[in-house]
């Protein structure tokens, strides 16, 4: 199993900072751990359909 300050590396190294979603018991190590990343943004979504309309907002707005 990967460890989430593996995927955190992974990502800072990626410079990937906008991440959305909604809260579950799985990931809840992984999104409490996001404000470790320097100018990150995590939105939390109340629904999977939403999480994935603030993606494709944040991408169309910034290209990234």
């Amino acid at each position: 199993m990967v460890s989430v300050k593996e995927i955190l590396k992974i990502l800072k190294k990626c410079k990937i900072n906008f991440f959305t979603g909604v809260p579950d018991s799985v990931l809840k190590n992984l999104t409490n751990n996001f404000s470790q990343l320097k100018n990150s943004q995590n939105v939390i979504a109340t629904n999977e359909g939403s999480a994935v309309s603030l993606g494709i907002g944040y991408y169309l707005s910034t290209k990234k």
